[in-house]
């Protein structure tokens, strides 16, 4: 009788199984080689185009871990509607899925590599299910480039690295959040996504490098803060048409040529005081817009020494583009002259940035050191949030009038004379105060209690007043922000202290029956013996 040995594969054996190919890898270990031919397209196992990728696979009575899906494996399935890749699988290799006409991909949190065009042109791909806080730390260029059904798409934390055009061209993408761990963003990963309505992203945290071309043509970017530290800016942002505040941060020394052209609604630019070269059409546009079509712009320039405008030989590439008599440039007081000469831009530059002066009250919040010391000597003072109890919240003037950077304010208009500020001419002062206020640069969704239970409020008719539903605080206000303890308060009154004079000289009482104030500025409705001020004056209670 005789006996037949079935002989032991080798790494690099082939075996088919349900009209799959499987190539073995190590270790017992298999890749999905092939799904596909010539005549008949997928060739899985469900007819219906319904693949589910079986985690292991028997073959001469061995067992196989299927732990890669191949190069090309799934390549131009147009029959195949769905996918579900096991949680054996830790890599997505290079075209896998490429010109499938999959709809959905589910893939499982094993999964540590996606490669180069993996998902490159699936047509009717809308969703890609990924766990974010999984094992992912790596996609290829391309990978879902041309995917013009792709609906949304969040980067798993792990990926800190967005390829060479990621989703270029995926024209049906209207959601996309990044994450703040992301170090390089590379060119055209998100070019042409002309349907993007929201992107979930600050541009901040430890990203070192955006390159050109990465975001060209999104229309979902409204804002931008970019960060100092970025070791490369390319021309990332031409052609988002909605982009209204641009915020360079200190540490930046170059703005290429085109970053920002024909973004029509630029609104208000900071550039940094570290800036030494902005190129051609940085912030252009097409002189074919009408006045009506061209937001006034605001830019601040807070260098001492004026850049070099470049300008082509068509004349409509100068680096601001078309400069209009509305636009403004806003400069250090001992910088003005040089700006003036170098720029010739006439009375387009001054170093006096007007404030509110229609309100007694209002509230603002700069990226830079703002000088109100020519405001003050008129009665038109900043102030912050120093103290407060459950009824009032006490206001303290800054009395040299330099207000630092990014520090919420509240600023009182005693006259119509001197209502403006300017850029501090040294920069980086710090606030030795408490302060209360909030401030906001270019907008904030703003709920009545944040997530750790403090109390939110806004400037109202001249009280800071509780509300009921989230809303959006405009660019450069600013809003109190009062621990728990401040209890269920709906409206809390301003109290006034100036260094400069004595008492509280001005307040706005939330409820007309509370009109005592002690003379640590707190409210109170049942005033004992002592010393007490009311409607601004002080009174003995014996």
């Amino acid at each position: 009788m005789a006996f037949f040995v079935v002989p032991q594969l080798t790494n690099g054996a082939v075996f088919n199984v349900d009209g799959i190919k499987y190539e073995i890898i190590e270790d017992n270990n298999v890749r999905v080689a092939s799904t596909w031919n010539n005549k008949t397209g997928y060739v899985g196992n469900n007819p219906s185009g319904d693949y589910v990728q079986p985690s292991t696979i028997n073959y001469q009575g061995t067992n196989y871990t299927v732990t890669e899906i191949g190069k090309y494996a799934f390549t131009q399935s147009t029959n195949l509607k769905s996918i579900v890749i096991p949680e054996t699988v830790i890599t997505i290799a290079d075209g896998a899925f490429n010109y499938s006409r999959a709809t959905t991909i589910t893939i499982p949190a094993s999964v540590t590599t996606i490669g180069d065009k993996a998902f490159y042109e699936c047509q009717n791909l809308t969703a890609i299910n990924w766990p974010l806080d999984g094992n992912l730390t790596s996609i290829g260029s391309d990978a879902f480039q041309y995917c013009k059904k792709l609906e949304s798409l969040a980067i798993p934390y792990g990926v800190t690295i967005i390829p060479k055009e990621l989703c270029e061209f995926c024209s049906g993408l209207k959601s996309l959040t990044l994450h703040n761990a992301i170090t390089r963003i590379e060119s055209g990963a998100f070019k042409d996504c002309k349907a993007l309505e929201s992107v979930n992203y600050d541009f901040a945290g430890e990203l070192t490098y955006i390159g050109n071309g990465a975001f060209t043509s999104v229309p979902g970017i409204k804002h931008l803060i970019i960060p100092g530290n970025l070791e490369y800016f390319g021309s990332a942002f031409s052609s988002c048409q909605n982009l209204e505040y641009i915020w360079i941060k200190e540490g930046i020394t170059e703005i290429k040529s085109n970053t920002f052209y024909n973004c029509w609604n630029i609104k208000y630019v900071v550039l940094p005081s570290t800036l030494q070269e902005v190129g051609q059409s940085a912030f252009g546009e097409n002189e074919i817009l009408s006045a009506g079509q061209h937001n006034p712009r605001e830019y601040f320039c807070l260098s001492d020494t004026p850049f070099a405008l470049t300008s082509g030989l068509d004349g409509q590439s100068h680096t601001f583009g078309v400069v209009r008599s509305d636009d403004k440039f806003y400069v250090k007081e001992s910088a003005l002259d040089a700006y003036k000469k170098k720029w010739s831009y006439g009375n387009r530059i001054d170093y006096k940035i007007p404030f509110s002066s229609s309100l007694t009250y209002s509230t603002d919040n700069r990226e830079f050191d703002a000088d109100f010391h020519a405001a003050c000597v008129k009665g038109n003072k900043p102030f912050v949030a120093t103290s407060y109890d459950s009824e009032s919240i006490k206001f303290t003037s800054i009395d040299d009038g330099i207000v630092p950077a990014e520090t919420g304010m509240l600023i009182r208009k005693k006259t119509d004379e001197e209502n403006w500020f300017q850029i501090a001419e040294n920069q980086g002062n710090s606030l030795s105060m408490t302060n209360y206020l909030k401030g906001v640069t270019y907008a904030d969704n703003i709920n009545p209690r944040a997530d750790d239970g403090s109390v939110n409020m806004i400037l109202y008719n001249g009280e800071f007043c509780r509300f009921n539903n989230a809303g959006t605080l405009g660019m450069h206000k600013a809003y109190l922000q009062l621990p728990a303890t401040a209890g269920n308060a709906k409206n809390i009154s301003i109290q006034i202290e100036d260094s400069y004079a004595s008492g509280i000289l001005n307040m706005k009482q939330a409820d007309d029956k509370a009109g005592y104030f002690n003379l640590n500025g707190f409210s109170t409705k049942r005033p004992l013996h002592g010393i007490y001020i009311k409607n601004g004056k002080k009174t003995i209670l014996k």
